[in-house]
């Protein structure tokens, strides 16, 4: 237990960004369940779009945080194992670690949903959407909360597995391959759907699809930095912490830009087209999207002690001031370039299909670069001030012990 609770402690922000993550799940997930509890003729329907859409995102973004924060204390648990602990042993007590953190996250986020069925309510009624009497109840909850601990427990098993195993890629090559393929494919189905409205909806699934490849994937895209040089003694931009970072990017750009260029377009060429309020695309996309924005600010936590040894070793080494900032700003720059020209690539793909689909003709009206500039900004401005401050704290406390 002592092991258990130091373990914890040390390791306080890693799990804050964990429990963060899984509040706000807990909380979509719980509203989710809410509206399908619900009493009307659209709530089933409604509730298990949106159940269904948060389930694929928030397991990928769970996921993608279980692997980073064991591959960042994976030397520890394999200096337990060193010292005699055997491997069922350190499977409780990490997985007990996951649980217990994750239930502490999910539960609090599964009750605060109540707090917003009044403004769900609200806002499906202004669209004139038939849903009453939505209520967050026990059930509810448990379900809500169940599903993100035993996505996180999963995630957990799945990466800890590696204490035992080769820390060496497998299968890179032909999972990148695989990825390629099973992308090309999706997209060209897309295009064989002829009814514009057919083909956003299908559009709207292929984003979470689209975020799933991507890490099998990045070992090719990231190839790009080689030749510039951006962060080249530091591999891992280019393999397992990349995903992390970008995947939750991936997920809101998808679905706010890429599929929001789509209806921009569609708006534009049909007249008898209209908007839903702004309300309602939160109360839709909100479950889905808001564990993605939680994920991509605290990601960063789950690195804090690999940036801050970097920074040491640096700074013991006599390496100048401001190379710290410049590999972590490199770092931060490959991120959000490759972020940006994936997310470009499937924007241009959703909008050339609905311009096809409208007019007949391949056409970019309704791209809205203005909100993937903004975003690109963003990205690039919050990973920067995360890792640069990371960096700092430990840099400063290294140099008070330099000879």
């Amino acid at each position: 237990m002592s092991v258990w609770l130091k373990d914890l402690h040390s390791n306080w922000p890693s799990w804050l960004a964990v429990a963060l993550t899984c509040f706000i799940s807990g909380m979509g997930f719980s509203l989710a369940v809410a509206l399908i509890n619900a009493t009307g003729d659209d709530t089933t329907s409604l509730g298990g779009t949106i159940l269904g859409l948060a389930i694929c995102s928030n397991i990928l973004i769970i996921f993608s945080q279980m692997k980073l924060i064991i591959d960042e204390h994976i030397h520890i648990y394999r200096s337990w194992r060193m010292v005699g602990m055997p491997n069922w042993l350190i499977f409780v007590l990490v997985l007990g670690q996951i649980a217990a953190v994750s239930t502490c996250g999910a539960v609090p986020g599964a009750f605060c949903a109540t707090f917003l069925t009044d403004f769900a309510l609200d806002a499906f009624h202004r669209d004139n959407i038939r849903v009453d009497g939505i209520s967050v109840t026990m059930g509810g909850v448990v379900l809500a909360s169940a599903v993100c601990v035993l996505a996180a427990v999963l995630g957990g098993f799945l990466s800890l597995r590696r204490i035992y195993r080769s820390g060496m890629p497998r299968w890179t090559a032909a999972k990148c391959a695989l990825a390629l393929i099973l992308g090309a494919g999706i997209l060209f189905a897309c295009t064989l759907i002829e009814d514009p409205i057919d083909a956003m909806s299908a559009c709207l699934g292929l984003i979470p699809l689209f975020a799933f490849l991507v890490p099998w994937m990045l070992p090719l895209l990231m190839q790009w930095t080689r030749p510039l040089g951006i962060a080249g003694a530091n591999v891992r931009v280019r393999s397992n912490f990349t995903a992390p970072h970008i995947m939750p990017w991936i997920l809101f750009g998808g679905l706010i830009i890429a599929v929001g260029s789509g209806l921009r377009a569609m708006l534009s060429m049909e007249e008898e087209f209209t908007m839903s309020p702004w309300q309602v695309f939160v109360v839709v996309l909100g479950p889905t999207i808001a564990p993605s924005v939680m994920a991509a600010f605290t990601t960063s936590l789950l690195m804090r002690k690999r940036i801050a040894h970097d920074a040491g070793a640096l700074t013991l080494a006599g390496a100048a001031r401001n190379s710290i900032f410049r590999v972590q700003i490199g770092e931060a720059f490959a991120l959000t370039a490759t972020t940006t020209g994936l997310l470009s690539a499937l924007t241009l793909f959703i909008v050339l299909l609905m311009n096809h689909g409208m007019t007949g003709e391949y056409a970019l009206t309704g791209f809205w670069w203005q909100a993937l500039l903004v975003q690109a900004c963003v990205m690039f401005m919050g990973l920067s001030g995360f890792k640069c401050g990371l960096a700092t704290n430990f840099r400063d406390a290294a140099a008070r012990f330099r000879p």
